[in-house]
């Protein structure tokens, strides 16, 4: 359905993080009527847009990975065919080598080169100057006016791949502060847009301490939504939304929560089991627990905002911005379970890719596999041959008589 399976809208994708983290307040999402998955049938050039991740020593990470991985399975199978590929985000070091772009590019060409993806009739397209998404896409936007032309933008197709968490982010922001979106620039130009999301492994990890680290990463995507939303208000281009202050009191709940499993001798629940962390996470309990001291005190100084009554001042806004950014930026700096990924990894990648199927061919090969194994030999070698039929011979009267007879005259014996 759509041009892969794998392409699905975020209000599916949300109300399966909302099932997984228990975050109430996204169960009001609505569906936004330019997440569509068909526009590309409509418009005259497809553009897939990766959004970068942070690296890590200038190394691609797991998670960028994964993320560059899908869309390479989805462009071999057909089931994505971009007119052009765009790579997203600056340095994340001031001293670092390379960009995200860059780095992500030339991830991609590899493993395209490995698994002998054809890349024919695609452009590609680099924005390595900002690490803000708003701010790369209104560069990626510039960019197509001076190649396509401007009329021609609106009649673009935008496919996002990212991480499903960070895709949820986006459109969540869309619905609530659709000025402040990175999609704004898309709708001034009447293009429309899907989403291609990647699994976030990390959160299902079988290892206590990964799962852990990886639900907490998730946890703060919410607050990043709240961050958008406070930034609104100090620009004066938006009123605080009162969903807003809901998602940051249920996100310091749940941060109280896994500080409790910290410190509780059953774990973290994993594939199904209960498991102990085997490794001391006092370091990230210290973390947490200032983490939720500071959300605490953000949450007193912007539940004003809410209500009707006086307003916080200037002053006390920006404090709260600068102390939810500090909280996000040490969570995500020390607590990101991501890593980067090492030569003995990229041979499964390139598997992959090679053995990938798109889920008609799956059910395709099922079915055949199922007819070979349910299929007498005779029909698999010659076709449908005739089953011999076994006759039997009728008996006679009196030959039953005679067999009746023989029967009582033994047992009488």
């Amino acid at each position: 359905d759509g041009p892969g399976s794998s392409l699905v809208s975020l209000h599916e994708v949300t109300e399966r993080l909302a099932a997984m983290l228990e975050v109430e307040c996204t169960s009001t999402f609505k569906y936004c009527p330019k997440d569509s998955p068909r526009g590309h049938l409509s418009s005259t050039t497809h553009v897939a847009v990766v959004l970068g991740k942070r690296l890590i020593r200038d190394q691609v990470t797991k998670e960028f990975a994964r993320r560059i991985t899908t869309l390479v399975k989805q462009i071999k199978v057909g089931q994505l065919k971009p007119d052009v590929v765009c790579f997203t985000g600056g340095r994340s070091e001031e001293n670092a080598s390379t960009s995200q772009a860059a780095a992500g590019y030339m991830f991609f060409r590899s493993l395209c080169e490995q698994a002998e993806v054809d890349l024919d009739g695609i452009q590609f397209m680099l924005e390595e100057i900002s690490l803000n998404s708003r701010a790369s896409l209104a560069n990626v936007l510039h960019s197509l006016k001076s190649l396509l032309g401007t009329q021609s933008v609106n009649r673009c197709h935008f496919t996002f791949v990212s991480s499903d968490y960070h895709l949820f982010r986006l459109q969540e922001v869309h619905r609530l502060n659709p000025r402040l979106s990175l999609l704004h620039p898309l709708e001034v130009v009447a293009a429309t847009w899907h989403y291609l999301f990647t699994f976030y492994p990390f959160c299902v990890s079988d290892d206590p301490k990964t799962a852990f680290l990886g639900r907490v990463v998730v946890l703060l995507n919410e607050l990043a939504i709240v961050m958008v939303d406070i930034n609104g208000v100090i620009d004066g281009v938006s009123f605080f939304n009162r969903e807003n202050l809901t998602r940051l009191r249920h996100t310091q709940a749940k941060l109280a929560e896994m500080y409790r499993l910290i410190h509780s001798p059953g774990g973290i629940k994993t594939s199904g089991e209960q498991k102990g962390f085997r490794t001391d996470m006092r370091i990230y309990s210290e973390k947490i627990e200032v983490a939720i001291s500071s959300l605490r005190e953000v949450n007193s100084l912007i539940a004003p905002l809410a209500e009707s009554g006086p307003q916080p001042s200037r002053e006390d806004i920006e404090k709260a911005r600068s102390l939810l950014e500090r909280v996000l930026l040490r969570l995500r700096r020390h607590l990101d379970p991501d890593s980067p990924v090492v030569w003995t990894e990229w041979q499964p990648l390139i598997e992959e890719v090679i053995h990938y199927q798109s889920p008609e061919e799956e059910l395709e090969t099922v079915l055949k596999a199922e007819a070979t194994i349910i299929a007498p030999p005779q029909m698999r070698e010659f076709g449908r041959a005739k089953r011999p039929t076994l006759r039997r011979r009728r008996t006679s009267t009196s030959e039953y008589k005679t067999k009746r007879r023989s029967v009582k005259t033994d047992n009488q014996g």
